[in-house]
């Protein structure tokens, strides 16, 4: 935006200056003399459009430097046009100032109307710090503008994205796992996906193997012992003996006193 706003103001001062050379430009009416004051560059004679200056030949024309010195002419191959009060000039003749100070123009051609002012180069070398203030502010305008359409962009496909991935408008909170998270491995099945019943059994399934009982078939109550079942080893109790009590404990024996009779121990010796 500043540099739209630079470019226009500097665009239109660069006009005012234009404008304000072309219209404060000097109007000679032939025969006569005029003083302009020049700065170095190159000037013009602006002639009534379909009014030859030249038809009488070029002594109908003179110029004179800030010394006097005569300043030599040139006819001009490309025909520059300016405007004033309505009545359009085309310039035909032009001489270079090559020192700054009042030329002094000369006309002998009767009944022509000039303006004398510089051509549109000398205008726009003297006024070169406002071209080039003018073109590089359109440029930065230019510029901010190309950014501000890329940043549009960028800005509508981050939006979409996030709507594509059901995020808001200012994108997860701190710590949210990022889009797409869990990450599926190849061949597993997508989210929200629920395994469908078993396929039935093919028929005859189970398959039974050669010698197996058939399909509902429960065992029988097993058979009765043979007789004499269970087989006791020679000595051992007849079926059904219980042993008996344990015989009563012998009686303590009665305790012995020592007798005159005993003799005395013998001392270790």
């Amino acid at each position: 935006m500043v540099g739209v706003i630079a470019a226009i103001a500097s665009f239109v001062v660069l006009g005012e200056v234009l404008v304000n050379t072309v219209s404060g430009a000097s109007v000679l009416t032939s025969p006569g003399s005029e003083q302009v004051s020049c700065r170095t560059g190159t000037y013009l004679l602006y002639v009534e459009s379909g009014t030859d200056l030249l038809s009488t030949g070029t002594g109908a024309i003179s110029v004179s430097g800030p010394g006097g010195e005569s300043v030599p002419l040139t006819l001009e191959s490309t025909t520059e046009s300016i405007s004033r009060n309505g009545v359009e000039f085309s310039g035909q003749v032009g001489f270079a100032a090559n020192h700054e100070g009042t030329y002094t123009i000369t006309v002998r051609t009767p009944g022509t109307s000039l303006v004398v002012a510089p051509s549109f180069t000398t205008t726009a070398s003297q006024n070169l710090g406002w071209v080039v203030g003018a073109l590089v502010s359109l440029l930065a305008a230019l510029t901010g503008f190309i950014l501000l359409v890329v940043g549009l962009v960028k800005r509508s496909r981050a939006k979409k994205q996030m709507a594509n991935l059901g995020g808001g408008p200012w994108g997860a909170p701190p710590g949210a796992p990022p889009p797409g998270w869990p990450y599926a491995p190849p061949g597993a099945p997508p989210p929200g996906w629920q395994p469908g019943p078993p396929p039935p059994p093919p028929p005859g399934w189970p398959y039974a193997p050669p010698g197996a009982p058939p399909p509902g078939w429960q065992p029988g109550p097993p058979p009765p012992p043979p007789p004499g079942w269970p087989y006791a080893p020679p000595g051992a109790p007849p079926p059904g003996w219980q042993p008996g009590p344990p015989p009563p404990p012998p009686p303590p024996a009665e305790p012995r006193w020592p007798q005159p009779s005993d003799k005395p121990p013998r001392p270790p010796g």
